[in-house]
C-alpha cells in the first residue's frame, strides 16, 4: 500500500512539473485540451478494442458479431463521463466511476441465459461479462488520464 501511495505521489508531482513548464505558453488550454481529448477518445477507443480482441482470443472465445453498436456507444459514454468528471475536478469522481462500473457489472451479470443453454454458451456468457468489466475499467482509466492531461491547460 505504501508503494502505491509513493507511485501516485510521484505521478502527481511529475504531472505538476509538466504543467508548470507550459505556464507562459500561448494557446496552452487548447493544446492540453486537444491532447487530453485525443488520449481519452481516440487512443482510448483503439486500446480498448485491441484489448478486448486479444483477451477474448486468449480465452478462445469468439468475438461478438461485427455490427454490434451497444459496446462502442457505452464505451464512448463512459469515457466522456470520466473525462468530464476528472477535467472538472468533481469531488467524488472515483466513487461515481466505481458506481458506474458496479451498475454495468450487475446488469451484465444478471442477464439471463436462454433455457437449455449449453455449458459452452454459459462459459462465453461469463467471459463476455468479465471482459466487459475489464475493458470498462481500462476505458475509464484511459479517460481519466486524458482528463488529467486536459486539466493541465486550466
Amino acid at each position: 500500500m505504501d508503494d502505491a501511495y509513493k507511485f501516485c505521489t510521484f505521478l502527481s508531482e511529475a504531472a505538476a512539473a509538466l504543467c508548470e513548464q507550459w505556464d507562459d505558453q500561448p494557446y496552452r488550454f487548447w493544446i492540453f485540451l486537444s491532447a487530453g481529448l485525443f488520449v481519452a477518445f481516440v487512443a482510448g477507443h483503439f486500446l480498448v478494442v485491441w484489448f478486448l480482441k486479444e483477451f477474448r482470443d486468449w480465452l478462445r472465445t469468439p468475438q461478438i458479431r461485427k455490427g454490434a453498436k451497444a459496446g462502442p456507444i457505452t464505451g464512448h459514454f463512459e469515457r466522456a463521463l470520466a473525462f468530464a468528471l476528472v477535467l472538472a475536478s468533481v469531488e467524488g469522481t472515483y466513487v461515481i466511476l466505481t458506481g458506474w462500473m458496479a451498475a454495468k457489472l450487475a446488469l451484465n451479470w444478471e442477464r439471463p441465459l436462454p433455457r437449455g443453454a449449453s455449458a459452452e454458451k454459459e462459459r462465453r456468457h461469463r467471459v463476455y461479462g468479465f471482459s466487459a468489466l475489464m475493458a470498462g475499467t481500462l476505458s475509464l482509466g484511459i479517460a481519466a488520464i486524458g482528463g488529467v492531461i486536459a486539466r493541465c491547460g486550466l
